[in-house]
């Protein structure tokens, strides 16, 4: 069977413009993972190494952490980080500051492990990934544990339940563009905490002559994804129409979903999953990264990338708040800032914050944000592109240059 035309969108989950982040979930879904104490860390570095108490349980790198309270400065305590590397024997966790930023004086903390969503990040808001709503009491996270997801799928997306009656997720689509026709939605979920004799079930909904809800079949108690799938004759007067699944299990149980399809037809069937075929996502609002809100930034002075210049590593993904996966592959919005140094002339560096996936060739480069004039904002589009993992480089031509008032938001991405 020919993989279908996915009019799902974000079905890999990779943009939360509409979540923020909390204490991260334990692989299981039981309960959220447990803290560190954080007894000290290296300094003059952008990439310290923290000393902890105890590595915490289901703690991987790739995973991001926040650190709070105790005598720690607060360049280690403003941003999200995420972890490169942890040496369980040492007790050690590396992470990577943003912005060029580095702690001169070690301290002690409070280490947690965050993640998009999560308990004070979902409950209150309708809003799951984007594109996405899901019932207000519903508390969701993008998971990434390995045992918890689908074959095929970069993410899965969590709901854990709130209350013990019914709960649900969905995506509406434009019902003026699909009146009269055959659509058929299909998702794999799987139950991975089932405390009652409730499952779940695949649902459309619309309102028009002969509309209303109708549901799968319940998915079995069976252990692992289930993939269930629904067909849907939309009404000619329908004005909107919704498709996801409803959650029958008791208070706390735990779903992951992934690989949500949504096509005109009659059957999509198992394992046929295609992602959207989008040029670009549009959030539900802009991304604006922490670290980049009216931000001071200050240039390496030395280790120059050959012909570009003096850069330090980035990571998009925890700057902001987790809120663009690792797997997206661009970002678009705009970025401003002022340099107040003279402005160089000639052939030689110039002073301009530009963006390139990597610091070694061969590199993709984005845009540059380049100095008008001395102390006068500039303004400039930005596209930044990420090496598959979240991160990208940002260069400056001129040695320990420095830039005020610098900031940058997203409101376009490109998708794995």
């Amino acid at each position: 069977m020919a993989a279908p035309y996915n009019l799902a969108p974000n079905s890999q989950w990779e943009i939360c413009s509409g979540l923020s982040y909390d204490t991260r979930y334990l692989a299981n879904g039981t309960g959220q993972m447990p803290t560190a104490n954080v007894l000290s860390y290296t300094v003059n570095t952008n990439k310290p190494i923290i000393t902890v108490g105890s590595i915490p349980t289901d703690l991987k790198v790739g995973d991001c952490v926040k650190l709070s309270g105790g005598t720690a400065q607060q360049v280690m305590k403003d941003y999200v980080m995420r972890i490169t590397a942890i040496n369980t024997v040492a007790k050690t966790i590396t992470v990577l500051l943003p912005r060029n930023l580095q702690p001169t004086a070690s301290g002690t903390s409070t280490l947690a492990a965050v993640n998009i969503g999560c308990n004070a990040g979902s409950v209150g808001t309708g809003d799951s990934a984007d594109g996405w709503k899901k019932h207000t009491s519903t508390i969701c996270w993008r998971e990434d544990n390995p045992g918890n997801l689908a074959g095929g799928s970069n993410y899965a997306m969590a709901f854990k339940k709130g209350i013990s009656g019914q709960e649900y997720m969905y995506t509406e689509i434009d019902a003026r563009r699909y009146r009269g026709a055959q659509l058929v939605f299909g998702v794999a979920i799987f139950q991975s905490i089932r405390s009652g004799s409730g499952t779940w079930q695949a649902y459309f909904n619309s309102d028009g002559t002969g509309g209303g809800v109708q549901l799968s079949a319940a998915a079995s108690t069976t252990a692992g994804y289930q993939w269930l799938e629904l067909a849907y004759h939309v009404p000619q007067d329908a004005t909107f129409i919704q498709a996801g699944a409803y959650f029958n299990g008791a208070l706390n149980d735990v779903y992951y979903a992934a690989n949500p399809v949504l096509t005109i037809g009659t059957t999509i069937g198992s394992f046929n999953y295609v992602k959207p075929r989008e040029d670009a996502f549009i959030p539900l609002v802009k991304v604006e990264p922490a670290p980049y809100i009216n931000a001071s930034i200050t240039f390496p002075s030395s280790g120059a990338i050959p012909g570009l210049g003096y850069y330090y590593d980035e990571d998009m993904h925890a700057a902001t708040g987790m809120q663009v996966a690792p797997t997206v592959k661009v970002l678009k919005g705009n970025q401003e800032g002022i340099n107040t140094n003279a402005v160089q002339t000639g052939t030689g560096g110039s002073r301009l914050i530009a963006w390139s996936d990597k610091s070694a060739d061969p590199i993709k480069l984005g845009n540059f944000l380049p100095q008008y004039a001395t102390n006068v904002k500039s303004f400039s589009p930005a596209r930044i592109v990420l090496d598959g993992n979240g991160k990208c480089v940002a260069v400056d031509g001129i040695a320990s240059d420095s830039w005020t008032n610098v900031s940058i938001d997203f409101d376009e991405f490109v998708l794995s």
